[in-house]
């Protein structure tokens, strides 16, 4: 199961083969049902493949199954990313503020800060972007565009890069 569920998330973020990571991840919770990453990392991929309700459904059972783990911000991740690919912007800001409290770290302030965005949130988003700059080697739509994993939809891709600019991103 494990070798499953790192090659399910490798195939989605580096090679954009979401079916074969989604077969991959499916294949790890069949063999091992308790598999709390493996169910986390396949919300990744439903997100990814723009299907929200699935990815939500998936990331609560992995928090169901470990609700202390130590990669618990992953699949808070999950929850925001999935909920931005719903539209639902609040509830997906509540998830990404999850993730960073929890470790989350530069995926999680690049959701919130396009979720800000979406949300009109502009001194929390100044705030943000302020954050990404001084971390992110390219702070701009351009240097994240390609920092994206290779599987997101381009629906999600767009939603994402839509929130960031209305939070004040330069173009780059």
């Amino acid at each position: 199961p494990w070798v499953l569920d790192f090659a399910g998330l490798a195939l989605a973020q580096l090679a954009g083969d979401n079916n074969a990571a989604l077969s991959a991840l499916e294949r790890a919770t069949m063999l091992n049902p308790n598999f709390a990453l493996a169910f986390g990392h396949r919300a990744v991929v439903l997100a990814y493949l723009d299907r929200p309700d699935e990815a939500i459904y998936s990331a609560h059972q992995a928090i169901r199954l470990s609700p202390f783990d130590p990669a618990i911000f992953s699949f808070y991740q999950a929850l925001a990313l999935a909920e931005l690919a719903a539209g639902r912007y609040e509830a997906g800001l509540s998830w990404a503020e999850a993730a960073l409290r929890e470790n989350g770290g530069m995926p999680a302030l690049r959701l919130k800060l396009s979720l800000c965005g979406h949300l009109g949130r502009h001194e929390e988003a100044r705030a943000c972007l302020s954050r990404v700059q001084e971390f992110q080697c390219e702070p701009t739509i351009a240097g994240i565009m390609r920092a994206l994993p290779k599987g997101a939809a381009p629906e999600l891709a767009a939603r994402i890069i839509d929130g960031l600019r209305k939070a004040g991103m330069p173009e780059g």
